[in-house]
């Protein structure tokens, strides 16, 4: 569960907290990020963790994942609504003509009261990673 992200009186509000993909599973296997750039057939299941959480309002998010501990930490992040099974919301893999970077969405739409998901996933080892969360209305 992630910490409350709706911004009071209109202001934004910035929140970052920490979690690891390090000793994770690859729960939500059946799962494909529509922003995947390569194919994961014949690799071996890669760790993922997801956070649920639900707006209180209507509000914009942006999200960055950042490694804290692999300096190469291939990561996907993207978001669903109204669970695993709903609606891919965004999606970011962090591989651009071969350079890695921080996975990022911006600007994503939150509906009030719409529950959502949002997973860190990796193409490589798990690592420690750092998640700032900002919303703005």
């Amino acid at each position: 569960m992630l910490p409350p992200v709706t911004p009071d009186g209109g202001a934004s509000v910035t929140r970052v907290i920490t979690g690891s993909s390090i000793l994770a599973g690859h729960e939500l296997q059946e799962l494909t990020a529509g922003c995947i750039t390569m194919p994961r057939e014949g690799s071996a299941p890669q760790p993922e963790v997801f956070y649920t959480f639900v707006s209180d309002a209507a509000v914009h998010l942006d999200v960055l994942v950042e490694s804290t501990t692999a300096a190469t930490f291939d990561s996907v992040l993207y978001l669903l609504r109204d669970g695993c099974s709903g609606t891919e919301v965004a999606c970011h893999d962090d591989i651009v003509a071969n350079t890695v970077r921080n996975s990022h969405l911006q600007g994503i739409q939150l509906d009030a009261m719409t529950p959502y998901i949002l997973v860190v996933d990796t193409w490589d080892v798990g690592a420690a990673f750092r998640l700032t969360f900002r919303t703005f209305n």
